[in-house]
């Protein structure tokens, strides 16, 4: 809604250029001095950490892999060989395990692990699959609709409904995924994306466009919180980071090529409805793809078996 005013009254130039200082004056405030990166500048413990010291550490749990104030442990290392640790380095937390041990129950994949499972695979192309219908979608929406007859005012207020709608399921799935399983969740919210499609066939209407604006939009918004949290059921927490940065590369291309496909369809035929059906179509088969991801399928870490620690 805000664009649009700008741009009808300062036109696009002098438009972006505010929404930039805008942004600027909202964003980096906010990144400096508001958002909080680390669990303990919150009171709270990381991911396998129960209780915090009274510095705001973490306090050391078998589940962190390093162990509380005065307890006594062994190691099972390569070769059924046991490691003694003494308790003087179990109490003042030096004791650091050699880096073929791992401590953790299950063990995180490395890259090479992630990209020779089939979890991977299935995750990249859900998103790729999906993301390029998500894609599709935006960069032609308001298009379709001046197309269906809609002003560039009443286009853009659907368009901006869609983007509110996204904000509302990014902050509901949270809640959702922390009760169901997450695969099973995010699968679900694709095949609702990909279901919603179909509703653009009757965007004539008002109601039809701003229904699907709303449900559309809602799926959208719970996809993006899903990925990390789908990933890291998979594969864990240590390589994380790159493992994102593999699949949005992948995912990239799909919302790349998807949007310049449809924009050759429209070319071609001067209508939507056949780029519409492939998008719908993208959808459902990368939720196929998402529910046939399976956490358990392959352990996390292969070393994992005689390498654990054992209490």
């Amino acid at each position: 809604l805000l664009i649009n005013g700008l741009i009808e009254r300062y036109g696009w130039r002098r438009a972006f250029e505010i929404i930039g200082v805008l942004i600027l004056m909202v964003l980096f405030p906010v990144a400096q001095w508001v958002t909080r990166s680390r669990p303990q500048d919150l009171g709270l413990a990381p991911d396998g950490a129960e209780t915090l010291t009274e510095r705001g550490r973490p306090a050391r749990t078998q589940d962190s892999g390093v162990f509380p104030k005065g307890a006594s442990a062994s190691l099972s290392a390569p070769g059924n060989s046991k490691l003694e640790i003494p308790n003087s380095k179990l109490e003042d937390g030096s004791f650091r395990p050699p880096s073929t041990i791992s401590l953790s129950p299950t063990g995180d994949a490395g890259v090479r692990d992630a990209l020779r499972s089939v979890n991977f695979w299935l995750i990249l192309a859900g998103c790729t699959l999906t993301i390029g219908a998500i894609g599709t979608v935006v960069q032609h929406f308001i298009l379709f609709l001046k197309d269906q007859g809609y002003s560039a005012a009443r286009a853009s207020r659907v368009s901006s409904g869609l983007l509110m709608a996204s904000l509302g399921g990014r902050v509901i799935v949270g809640y959702v995924a922390d009760r169901y399983t997450k695969k099973n969740v995010m699968a679900l919210f694709y095949v609702v994306l990909g279901l919603s499609i179909p509703l653009l066939f009757l965007a004539g209407r008002p109601a039809a466009a701003w229904g699907f604006a709303l449900v559309f939009g809602f799926a959208m918004g719970a996809d993006y919180m899903l990925i990390p949290l789908v990933t890291a059921e998979c594969f864990g927490l240590a390589s994380l980071g790159k493992l994102l940065a593999l699949l949005i590369m992948g995912y990239s291309l799909g919302q790349w090529f998807a949007p310049w496909m449809a924009g050759r369809i429209f070319d071609a035929y001067h209508s939507y409805r056949l780029a519409w059906l492939i998008m719908s179509l993208a959808g459902v088969i990368g939720a196929g793809a998402i529910y046939a991801v399976s956490p358990g399928r392959e352990p996390r870490n292969p070393r994992r078996g005689g390498e654990n620690a054992q209490l």
